[in-house]
């Protein structure tokens, strides 16, 4: 790029010979001399340009973004690595949406999954645009976060599979969130991402259609942990954002309550895991109990207790549910003789 073609000399002058200063100037992206031979000559250029409008905010000249749509087949000769490294940059750019709008055979190339997903139409009242453009939308608004936007563009990809229409014409995508889990973490393998990226994608693709009532906090924090908890309140806003506004102003507020009461219980230090819980495996084997996994039942048992509200998190109360029941008194051997009684010549 021309930009990327400026140097300075010895002597302390620049060389700009191709116009890199004003292209800058200009905040545009523009290849040296014909932008096919560029692309051409490393396929990887295809997606830097895109990473460089996102991240820089930079239009892109009209005979290289041409060239950019003829030459996307340039990233199959390119490692996934170095495919990986750019999207993540591009993904956190502040103008990722207008590079996902103007661009998506591009990140077809190496995802095609995205291309049932960019043609979908969404007969739904919840959603007044189609499916990329409610992707591009989602991902927009997502903090800035490689988790949370790779989450965003993958979340609804299995919906083009689940799609049914019933008799009144709207469209359902029934099961979309599991299935888009599966086809989520293909993707991500493909492009070599590692497994702590792949796990939380997926566990936040698999969830961002659940719903939760406030009731169920704690049992949603002990299940996913506080981290990913929290990052599914914010895909869950994203994905609302996406969404027709007139309906989505109630999920919004909702949201925001089940923030406020998450923030609430872990201010009152209450419990969500077995590492919260008052008591621990060595008082479990204190009480008698052999090691081995009944160590660990039991204290799952008295943590699905905690969760349910059968019991607080008091040390004292869960340490006397340890406690064996005593044994029932055994009765009285019967006294010799019919019926128990003493055979009448033994009686005084």
């Amino acid at each position: 790029f021309t930009m990327n073609a400026i140097a300075r000399g010895l002597d302390g002058r620049l060389r700009d010979p191709f116009g890199g200063a004003a292209d800058i100037q200009a905040g545009l992206i523009r290849c040296v001399g014909e932008p096919a031979h560029r692309f051409r000559e490393d396929g990887l250029r295809v997606m830097r340009a895109l990473r460089f409008a996102a991240v820089l905010g930079y239009g892109i000249e009209k005979r290289t973004a041409q060239a950019i749509h003829e030459n996307r087949h340039m990233l199959e000769h390119v490692a996934a690595e170095r495919i990986n490294v750019e999207l993540c940059k591009l993904l956190v750019g502040a103008n990722v949406s207008e590079i996902l709008r103007q661009y998506p055979d591009v990140f077809c190339q190496f995802w095609p999954q995205l291309g049932t997903l960019v043609t979908l139409e969404q007969n739904n009242p919840w959603h007044c645009w189609d499916g990329w453009e409610h992707t591009v939308r989602t991902v927009e608004a997502a903090p800035a976060d490689v988790i949370l936007r790779l989450t965003m563009l993958l979340h609804d990809i299995g919906k083009p599979l689940c799609r049914s229409t019933d008799e009144n014409g709207i469209d359902h995508f029934y099961g979309h969130p599991s299935l888009g889990a599966r086809l989520a973490d293909e993707m991500l393998q493909t492009l070599k991402f590692d497994h702590k990226t792949r796990e939380q994608v997926t566990a936040l693709v698999n969830c961002h259609g659940v719903q939760i009532p406030c009731r169920s906090v704690r049992r949603w924090l002990n299940r996913l942990g506080l981290e990913v908890f929290f990052r599914l309140l914010q895909v869950k806003r994203a994905d609302t954002m996406g969404q027709a506004r007139e309906l989505a102003r109630d999920r919004l507020a909702q949201l925001d309550q089940l923030q406020e009461t998450a923030e609430a219980l872990i201010a009152e230090g209450q419990c969500f895991t077995l590492k919260d819980l008052a008591v621990h495996g060595r008082d479990v084997l204190a009480a008698g109990i052999s090691p081995g996994p009944e160590v660990g039942r039991t204290l799952n048992s008295l943590l699905e207790k905690v969760l349910n509200g059968e019991l607080p998190n008091d040390r004292q109360v869960l340490l006397e549910q340890l406690r064996p029941a005593p044994s029932p008194a055994a009765p009285c051997p019967p006294l010799p003789g019919p019926c128990g009684e003493f055979p009448k010549s033994k009686c005084l």
